[in-house]
């Protein structure tokens, strides 16, 4: 929250991949979703990242 008690949004995209042909690098997305579009806006960037993933 900032210092003038207004919430903020945020969320934590932290890309993974290949290291060579033996390792895999983790990866994250996540958010503590407080607000409505907070959520929508999380939603909706983890759908379109994910597209083409099974």
């Amino acid at each position: 929250m900032h210092a003038d008690g207004q919430e903020t949004m945020s969320f934590v995209f932290a890309p993974g991949g290949l290291a060579g042909d033996e390792y895999i690098i983790f990866d994250r997305v996540s958010t503590v979703a407080s607000l409505p579009e907070e959520l929508r806006l999380f939603k909706e960037f983890t759908k379109k990242l994910t597209k083409g993933f099974t």
